[in-house]
C-alpha cells in the first residue's frame, strides 16, 4: 500500500536558476545525468554526460563536469574528466556519475563503462586532476550494470557507500558497493528486487549504521529499502510515492528545526518527465509530502545537495534536455 501524503503546491519563482550545461555548447551535442557534489567553502562540481553526438544514452558519451567558487552564482569552464572516445574511430559510453567527497578531501567518482563494467576515479586535489583508481565488481550473470545516479555516500563511521544498480536473469536489483578502507576494496550487499537507478542517505539519527537506499523501479512507483548495517544487508522495499518513470535524487537535513528530514527531488507526473517536485518526509521516508512544485515542464533527473539546516540546491534536466540548470536555495519548511 502506498503510503502518500499531498500537499499544496508552492510556486519557486524568485529562485536565482542558471543553465550550467547547454546543448550545443562547449563541444558536445547534448549534456544529461547531473550530479552535484559539494566540497566546502562555496564550491561545488556539477558532473554530467557530455554526449557527443545527439542524447543517445550510448556512444561517444565522456564525463564532463564543470565548478562554482561562489555556491553557484557563476560557473567556470567545461573540463573532461575521463573518456575514452576518439572522434572517427571509437565510440565508447563513459557514464552515471555518482561522486562522493571523502572526509579526507579525496574525491572518488564511480562510473559505468557501456552499462557492462564499472570503475572509480580518484581526485586528490579537488578535481582538478584524475587518476583511475579501482574496478568494480561485476558478476558473470550480470547483462546490465549502472552506478548511482547522482550520488555515492560515506557514513559517519567512514564506509564509503556507492548505489548500484544491476540486470540478472532479466531481472533488475538494486545494490551496494561498499569499502571499509578508503576505496582500495569493495564488497557487494545484499540484492534489493526490482531497484533501479538509486540513492543512498544515511539517517544517523536512527544510529551510525542506518542508510536508506531510494530506487526507480519498473512501475511508475518509488522504493524505499532500510539497511541498520551500514548497507551489507537491506530489508525489504516498501512503496512510497507514485511518479514519474526516471531518476530522483533523495538526500537528508539531520537538523531541520522540524527534526529530521528528507528530501526528494522527482517529476511527479506518471506519464512523462514533468513537474519537478521537491518531496518531504519526517518519518525514515515511510510517509512523503509533495510540497514544492520546482519547474512546470519537462524536467527529468536532478541532484540534490543540502546548503543550511533547512534549504537545498538542486541541479536538473530542464526543457527536453536542452540544458542542466541549477538553483542556489530552495527553502525547506
Amino acid at each position: 500500500m502506498l503510503n502518500i501524503l499531498w500537499a499544496m503546491f508552492i510556486s519557486v519563482s524568485g529562485y536565482s536558476m542558471k543553465d550550467v550545461f547547454t546543448d550545443g555548447l562547449d563541444g558536445y551535442a547534448c549534456y544529461r545525468i547531473p550530479a552535484l557534489l559539494d566540497l566546502g567553502n562555496s564550491s561545488y562540481l556539477l558532473f554530467a554526460e557530455g554526449r557527443y553526438y545527439g542524447c543517445s544514452d550510448h556512444g561517444f558519451v565522456d564525463l564532463v563536469v564543470k565548478e562554482s567558487r561562489d555556491a553557484g552564482m557563476t560557473w567556470g569552464p567545461l573540463r573532461v574528466v575521463y573518456s575514452e572516445s576518439k572522434k572517427g574511430e571509437k565510440n565508447v559510453t563513459i557514464g552515471n556519475p555518482a561522486p562522493v567527497f571523502l572526509s579526507s578531501g579525496t574525491i572518488l567518482l564511480p562510473f559505468c563503462r557501456e552499462n557492462l563494467g564499472a570503475g572509480v576515479l580518484r581526485s586528490r586535489d579537488h578535481g582538478t586532476t584524475w587518476e583511475y583508481y579501482v574496478n568494480l565488481t561485476v558478476l558473470s550473470d550480470w547483462t546490465w550494470i549502472a552506478t548511482g545516479p547522482p550520488g555515492s555516500l560515506q557514513l559517519p563511521s567512514e564506509r564509503i557507500l556507492i548505489p548500484a544498480n544491476h540486470v540478472s536473469s532479466g531481472k533488475a536489483f538494486a545494490h551496494a558497493y561498499i569499502s571499509d578502507d578508503l576505496g582500495e576494496t569493495w564488497s557487494l550487499s545484499s540484492f534489493i528486487p526490482d531497484g533501479n537507478e538509486d540513492q543512498a542517505v544515511s539517517l544517523p539519527w536512527l544510529g551510525k549504521d542506518a542508510v536508506l537506499m531510494s530506487m526507480r523501479t519498473p512501475a511508475a512507483v518509488r522504493n524505499n529499502a532500510l539497511s541498520l548495517d551500514g548497507g551489507k544487508t537491506w530489508g525489504p522495499p516498501w512503496s512510497v510515492i507514485k511518479e514519474g518513470p526516471c531518476e530522483a535524487s533523495t538526500i537528508a537535513l539531520p537538523h531541520h528545526p522540524a527534526g529530521p528530514t528528507l528530501v526528494m527531488s522527482s517529476p511527479l507526473d506518471l506519464s512523462s518527465r514533468d513537474n519537478l517536485t521537491i518531496s518531504v518526509s519526517r518519518d525514515e521516508g515511510k510517509h512523503w509530502s509533495s510540497s514544492i512544485l520546482v519547474y512546470h515542464g519537462k524536467a527529468a533527473y536532478s541532484s540534490l545537495i543540502p546548503t543550511g539546516l533547512q534549504s537545498v540546491a538542486l541541479a536538473f534536466e530542464r526543457d527536453g534536455y536542452k540544458s542542466i540548470s541549477f538553483i542556489n536555495s530552495i527553502s525547506i519548511e
